[in-house]
């Protein structure tokens, strides 16, 4: 279908729409007659309800403020109680600690008593000790004396121990120098058999030291011959890896030219497909200028539909269903009054700018008061077609973001250059409950994603 065609439809939808749309503003007000007065019923039921709850606070503060009351006299009884009972025990403890200080006093007048006597009976011990120690000096001095007289046997019989003990003295040193000669002869006799031992074990330890090498000289030389052996195969090893490697480097060039060749291709032909793409392009674009000056005569046509239905705003309209009764005319706020001298293409404006209001919240200004530019116009039909598949598309990229995208990068996806275009459509999912929206993340809705 044209948009000629498509628009002649929409022109008989319009005026067979009007009654319809009389009939649902009707409803609409009776509807909200109904809503007032069920908000009136309301509203005095939350009067009589707060009545109700202001009565039972009433009620409930009365029966509080009697139970504080009887609480209040409980405690004050209880506080009594407690003070009467504070003072029996109170005069109790007076009277234990007067019994305890006569029991105290009691106890100082023993202590001081029994203190003097101590004190008496360490004088008289003074006394006794004082004369016991005279005594003992005397005893002493006489015990001294005797001491010293056998002290003086004792020196002499002394000496003659001394000298039996220098004799005795004498002949063990002689004893002593006799058998620490006979312990030198017997070392020196040692000493020769050690020696003699000592040069037989460093004859030995030569021979021994001269097999070992001989055997270290046989072991260098092997290992020699190994080291030559391992150096000889070390650089056969090294010389195959230096050829590998130079192989290696000449597949990897090789491989990037092919990649430049295969680069080259790519690019020549993303540049004939781009030429492709243009050319398929200027020939859409002049498809759609056609399909716009097509539609420009058919709104001019509208235009004519739409006053010759003004002209008769009493005839009734035939509908297409023969079930539905004859409607009025276009609505008056889309067609001008007798009173207007209005030219067409102000009476289009006025039309395109209703219709734009009501699909997309945007309002179309008429350029000029003679003629109207229609190439940014398209069909309703194609428009809500299209916010189907970009809806479809939005939902398709959120799927493979878990983290969730900005709107920037939503249309970036998918090559819109004004990403403010997607505003309302993002609205609406959001309204719609089908995305999610975090700060400026926007993410797939639990609903869709299940």
């Amino acid at each position: 279908m044209s948009n000629a065609e498509a628009l002649r439809q929409l022109a008989k939808e319009v005026i067979d729409a009007h009654e319809d749309r009389v009939v649902l503003k009707a409803s609409i007000l009776n509807s909200i007659d109904q809503i007032k007065s069920e908000v009136k019923e309301c509203q005095k039921d939350a009067v009589n309800l707060l009545k109700t709850f202001t009565n039972q606070h009433q009620d409930m503060r009365k029966q509080l403020r009697t139970d504080l009351d009887q609480f209040m006299s409980g405690l004050n009884e209880a506080e009594s109680i407690r003070l009467s009972n504070a003072r029996e025990n109170a005069s109790q403890r007076q009277n234990e600690i007067n019994q305890r200080i006569a029991v105290v006093d009691d106890f100082r007048k023993d202590v001081v008593d029994e203190l003097r006597r101590i004190a008496d009976s360490h004088k008289e011990m003074g006394r006794q000790l004082r004369t016991d120690l005279g005594q003992f000096m005397s005893i002493l001095n006489a015990a001294d004396s005797s001491r010293l007289s056998i002290a003086r046997e004792d020196a002499g019989q002394r000496r003659d121990d001394i000298s039996q003990i220098i004799a005795v003295v004498d002949d063990l040193r002689k004893d002593v120098i006799d058998k620490l000669r006979e312990m030198t002869d017997a070392h020196k006799e040692m000493g020769r058999q050690l020696q003699s031992d000592l040069n037989q074990f460093m004859s030995g330890l030569n021979a021994a030291e001269s097999i070992r090498l001989s055997n270290a000289m046989k072991d260098a030389g092997q290992r020699q011959s190994e080291i030559s052996q391992r150096i000889v195969v070390v650089d056969d090893l090294r010389k195959d890896i230096v050829d590998e490697l130079q192989k290696m480097a000449e597949v990897h060039q090789e491989m990037a030219e092919q990649l430049k060749t295969d680069l080259d291709q790519f690019v020549s032909g993303l540049s004939t497909a781009e030429l492709d793409r243009k050319a398929a392009a200027h020939v859409y674009l002049d498809e759609v200028q056609a399909d716009i000056r097509e539609t420009a005569s058919a709104w001019k046509e509208l235009i004519q539909n739409i006053q010759a239905a003004r002209a008769t705003p009493h005839a009734p309209v035939a509908n297409k269903s023969e079930d539905k009764a004859p409607v009025e005319t276009a609505p008056q706020s889309l067609v001008p009054t007798k009173s207007e001298d209005t030219a067409p293409a102000e009476t289009a404006a006025s039309f395109l700018s209703y219709e734009k209001k009501n699909s997309f919240n945007e309002v179309i200004e008429s350029p000029s008061d003679t003629a109207i530019e229609l190439e940014d116009i398209v069909s309703v039909e194609d428009i809500r077609l299209d916010m189907e598949n970009i809806r479809e598309k939005i939902i398709w990229v959120l799927q493979g973001h878990a983290n969730g995208m900005r709107m920037t990068q939503v249309a970036e996806q998918l090559n819109v250059e004004n990403w403010r275009s997607l505003i309302p459509i993002m609205r609406e999912l959001l309204d719609e409950r089908v995305l999610e929206k975090d700060g400026s993340l926007y993410f797939l809705g639990r609903r869709t994603s299940t």
